[in-house]
């Protein structure tokens, strides 16, 4: 199976003003033609497993106010995907869909 990628906004707009552009399938490369240097880096399919001690994770809870006896999910998205991974962590904490667990969203905020 071939990806067909489509990069989003953000990539067109700083294609002529950044260095470098790093993409995850050959296909983009020829989609960015006024990019100065593209580098294909893949798609990571396992992260490193980073274990935190018991400190450290009563530390990042508090400092994010999270309660230390339920289950955290770290959400996060970027470029075309990011409205709709945040609308949609929105609707379930609104809802109180999520009692058994607590969500800890990351996002970029817009500054004007």
């Amino acid at each position: 199976m071939r990806a067909i990628v489509f990069h989003g906004k953000a990539v067109k707009m700083l294609a002529r003003r950044t260095d470098t552009i790093m993409v995850s399938f050959e296909d983009a490369i020829s989609r960015i033609p006024k990019a100065k240097k593209v580098v294909l880096t893949g798609t990571p399919t396992r992260l490193l497993k980073n274990e935190l001690n018991l400190a450290e994770k009563i530390k990042l809870k508090e400092r994010y106010k999270l309660n230390p006896a339920k289950p955290t999910v770290l959400a996060f998205g970027g470029s075309q995907g990011a409205k709709a991974i945040n609308d949609t962590i929105v609707e379930l904490a609104s809802k109180k869909l999520n009692k058994n667990y607590q969500i800890l969203l990351a996002c970029r905020t817009k500054t004007i």
